[in-house]
């Protein structure tokens, strides 16, 4: 993963882990797909790259959908007590769905379904939990760049998630179609954060 692929995987698999329980310790917790697709950058690299952590991890067995829908259903729209339903078949059409929806991004409320960490991945977080750099929900868009320049990357906790990606050889094969040329010019600015 480059860099800010790395920060922004790591922030998303902390968001499942912001509830306490009854004697003070982190505990898991589901959360809509909405959550994740605030980035701390508004851009549609940030948008696609988060969608294709979704299908990764759904393929590795590493996420489920809490309702366990099949078909999958993608509640969304500008009204909360008037949301469309969307049904797929299949995590690819899901994905691709969900990456479509890019553009109404400013408008859409109520993303959905949740989603859960299960088997593996909740292993992983569990076990760097206390050893990974946090980004507040908070965060002033202003003071973004600067947070994501100082972000303290776990690398062993992407090193294992990496390998399950690989062993698995999961790839979402329509990400392109999703991602503009004009994507490769922001890329590069992101390249640049790197350094």
């Amino acid at each position: 993963m480059k860099k800010w692929e790395a920060i922004a995987f790591q922030e998303f698999s902390q968001w499942f882990i912001l509830d306490i329980d009854n004697k003070g310790n982190w505990m898991f917790t589901d959360l809509t797909i909405g959550t994740f697709m605030q980035p701390l950058k508004d851009t549609k690299e940030y948008w696609i790259f988060f969608v294709e952590m979704i299908y990764k991890l759904h393929k590795c067995n590493m996420i489920r959908f809490v309702d366990g829908e099949n078909p999958i259903r993608l509640l969304v729209g500008n009204d909360l007590d008037n949301l469309e339903d969307f049904w797929c078949d299949t995590i690819e059409d899901f994905c691709n769905l969900l990456a479509s929806r890019y553009k109404y991004r400013k408008s859409d409320v109520g993303y959905q379904p949740w989603i859960y960490p299960v088997g593996k991945y909740q292993e992983i977080i569990r076990k760097y939990e206390r050893e990974m750099d946090y980004i507040s929900f908070d965060i002033d868009e202003s003071e973004a760049d600067k947070e994501i320049k100082n972000f303290k990357i776990n690398e062993n906790f992407i090193n294992e998630i990496e390998k399950i990606f690989e062993a698995s050889e999961v790839e979402w094969k329509d990400k392109e179609k999703f991602l503009e040329k004009s994507e490769t010019e922001k890329e590069e600015k992101f390249s640049s954060l790197e350094k």
